[in-house]
């Protein structure tokens, strides 16, 4: 404990924590996360059984770790290098249900799996800072810990009940009782993971069913084009469940209900009907007017064409209504993720009252800056940005950054924590969209007194007082540093 106490007197980055474990970033020769603890992580806290299976055999899914020792104390080294936290990602994008069942599922496997390797599934961290991807969400990494006690940790379900409630506010799109399901069996007395993987099967072969028929399918907040890949995740599902099999049935205790039945392609099907229908009766409706031809025959075959259009049409409407209501008796709302959007203009109403509101100019200004690829300068030498706002005139009662831009100086009041800096206004507390910026580029957080900044794997890196920062690395600040962002100097300050 003294030579934690020390390096943190010499102004040393202090880490991040995990259960009673100290989280550090290192950079050599390759990235990698360092778990340690402050009291010294001796030995026999350590499985040795589980260290050889990790050592030895590469799990798939698990983060590779090494084992070091240091005047009789151990360090834990994950390989994190070309991978990036989950959490970050799910910042700035969203979810397709079947993204949001696929990932859980992939968790659920990994889990029931790593008995293969003789691993314990209680060991496994399930949070999503300490979840990894690769090239996609296909490509997840987790930590495992082979430390005998972890102080604080939670049950694999409650873990799992955490995390879906977490990434249920990502999707985008919600359909079916599922989610309802997948929660009441995580509370289940019966809980095991074979079953939870078999009922995330049966939930993505539900999504996928659903993601098929779509022409585009939403995924990143867009709209993409339906590709090979859905068809192969399709596939993928339906060589582990077969449509007509019953994978998951529910105790007799009344745990959850169950899916309705899923007719997806019922809808059509009438439609096609129906229209088929109207044209047949239209046929034989002119085919009287071939017979017997005048222009009251005409007349009366027009109408009756009219009527049996309008006639379908309002079926079809009825039928889509009622499919669209009975959808809505089992959908779940979610709530947003971390960020509210809150509508503007009752915000600024609010703000006028109470004082703080801006002028109309200022509002100008701030919407001329969200079509801009530019920062918009500020019109006072002593003006601050916050949020990419302009506020007004005055010192700033919180710790904030001083940078100058064309010759005039310019403040960002660091007004909450973490406070997030990046290219995009999605997912971040202050936009700085200089060319080569990440869309997440660096992180400033508060603990009691001292304010730290870490780099969150970005491009180009973050720079302090000149030294390149370890990416997910807690730095803490001290007055007059200098935060380098690509070409900016940003001065750190206090008052």
């Amino acid at each position: 404990m003294e030579a934690y106490d020390g390096l943190i007197e010499r102004g040393i980055p202090m880490a991040d924590s995990l259960y009673d474990l100290q989280v550090d970033y290192v950079r050599h020769h390759g990235h990698f996360m360092v778990l340690s603890s402050p009291r010294g992580l001796k030995p026999e806290e350590l499985s040795s059984f589980q260290m050889t299976m990790l050592s030895t055999n590469p799990v798939p899914k698990l983060l590779q770790v090494q084992l070091e020792a240091r005047e009789g104390e151990i360090q834990l080294y994950y390989t994190i290098t070309g991978k990036r936290i989950l959490r970050h990602w799910l910042r700035l994008e969203k979810l397709s249900l079947y993204q949001f069942y696929s990932m859980l599922y992939q968790i659920a496997s990994g889990l029931d799996d790593s008995r293969v390797y003789m691993l314990q599934p209680e060991r496994y961290v399930l949070k999503d800072e300490f979840i990894y991807y690769g090239d996609s969400l296909d490509d997840l990494y987790f930590t495992y810990v082979p430390v005998e006690q972890l102080e604080g940790k939670a049950t694999i379900s409650e873990d799992l009940q955490h995390l879906a409630s977490r990434w249920i506010h990502r999707v985008t799109e919600l359909h079916g009782s599922g989610y309802q399901e997948l929660m009441s069996y995580l509370t289940a007395e019966h809980f095991n993971l074979p079953e939870l993987t078999q009922l995330l099967l049966k939930q993505m072969r539900l999504a996928a069913e659903v993601w098929k028929e779509q022409d585009e399918v939403p995924i990143r907040g867009a709209r993409l084009e339906r590709n090979a890949k859905v068809d192969s995740e399709v596939q993928f599902v339906e060589q582990h469940i077969s449509p007509g099999e019953t994978l998951f049935p529910l105790s007799a205790e009344g745990d959850g209900k169950a899916l309705p039945e899923v007719k997806p392609n019922q809808l059509k099907r009438k439609s096609i009907l129906m229209g088929a229908t109207a044209i047949l009766a239209c046929c034989f409706v002119w085919k009287l007017y071939a017979d017997t031809p005048g222009t009251r025959m005409l007349y009366i075959c027009s109408a009756v064409t009219m009527l049996l259009v309008c006639a379908v049409f309002f079926l079809l409407r009825k039928q889509r209504e009622q499919v669209f209501e009975e959808n809505n008796s089992h959908m779940v709302v979610a709530e947003p993720y971390e960020n509210m959007k809150i509508n503007e203009a009752d915000a600024d109403d609010f703000l006028r009252e109470i004082g703080l509101g801006q002028s109309n100019s200022s509002r100008e200004v701030r919407s001329n800056s969200k079509t801009s690829m530019q920062t918009t300068p500020l019109l006072s030498s002593n003006a601050t940005v916050l949020l990419g706002r302009l506020a007004q005139a005055g010192s700033p009662t919180n710790p904030y950054f001083e940078y100058s831009r064309e010759g005039v100086r310019q403040t960002v009041i660091i007004h909450k924590s973490p406070f997030v800096i990046g290219r995009t206004e999605l997912g971040v507390d202050w936009v700085w969209e200089e060319e080569g910026v990440s869309r997440l580029h660096a992180e400033i957080v508060k603990e009691g007194d001292s304010i730290s900044i870490k780099d969150l794997g970005s491009r180009n890196g973050t720079f302090l007082n000149g030294e390149l920062l370890v990416p997910y690395r807690v730095h803490p600040l001290k007055e007059g540093d200098i935060i380098k962002l690509i070409t900016t100097d940003f001065v750190y300050k206090m008052r």
